[in-house]
């Protein structure tokens, strides 16, 4: 009766349940421009002969007379283009972290844990990505190389939340097919730069999906044919819809890898 009485109290009351009754959950945001990425890679190519164009040697049997204006190959036909394929394997391990307001009227759902708002968490994420792909493509003037990437892409994110002396933690694997890009020049017998950009789109438990982008650019020092490193800067971008809050990540930053040839 007393709240019937007295209808400001009585609206504020409704209000603040159908707020609470009403949340919108939100997607957890993670964001990091400062993220170290450790990288190791192996690699087995298949050499694969080039094709050279020249003369063909069943129309005269005799070789020509050697001179100064004869030769058996051409400089035309030594301008010839090798074709390749490799098989990688890519282990990558970020640990980036961010923290996160959220605003009143909405929560986050970690691992069945509410975290209603208003008020601001901290996420500390744990993201490895296991790779595994063909490199298929051509090798111009024994110094630029262009590659086609076809395989898989599989991956766990971790994620610990906190706020206000509470916490949580939670992990989503996925995996499914990758397709992308490499591109190489060779500077020097030993240096080389890179650009490589891939997507995948993958599945997990309980009806996961992950929508993955990778963009990174490097240099790679190889003294023996055996082993390399390389150093550059990656930007990696998941998107992973979920029971609960989906995850919205966006990190980048520094990376060092080291590159293994069988």
């Amino acid at each position: 009766m007393l709240l019937w009485r007295c209808p400001s109290v009585s609206l504020a009351v409704g209000i603040v349940l159908a707020t609470i009754g009403c949340s919108t959950t939100v997607d957890v945001d993670g964001e990091d421009a400062g993220t170290f990425f450790g990288v190791v890679r192996g690699s087995l190519a298949i050499p694969v002969e080039p094709r050279v164009e020249g003369r063909d040697e069943t129309e005269d049997p005799t070789p020509p007379e050697r001179g100064p204006a004869h030769s058996d190959v051409t400089e035309s036909d030594q301008e010839a283009t090798a074709v390749l394929f490799a098989v990688e394997l890519e282990l990558s391990r970020a640990e980036p972290r961010d923290d996160q307001f959220v605003g009143a009227g909405t929560q986050l759902d970690i691992d069945d844990h509410v975290f209603p708002g208003p008020t601001r968490v901290e996420h500390d994420f744990e993201v490895t990505d296991y790779l595994a792909y063909a490199r298929v493509g051509a090798r111009f003037e024994d110094r630029l190389q262009v590659e086609g990437l076809f395989g898989l892409d599989a991956g766990t994110v971790h994620l610990r939340t906190r706020s206000l002396g509470r916490s949580t933690s939670e992990g989503t694997f996925t995996i499914g097919p990758l397709v992308g890009l490499k591109t190489t020049v060779d500077l020097f017998d030993w240096w080389s730069i890179y650009g490589m950009a891939h997507a995948s789109f993958g599945f997990g438990r309980e009806g996961a999906t992950s929508s993955k982008k990778l963009v990174e650019l490097g240099a790679q020092f190889s003294p023996i044919d055996s082993v390399g490193v390389f150093a550059g800067w990656r930007k990696r971008v998941l998107d992973i819809s979920r029971r609960g809050s989906d995850f919205d990540l966006d990190f980048s930053g520094p990376l060092v890898g080291i590159q293994l040839n069988f």
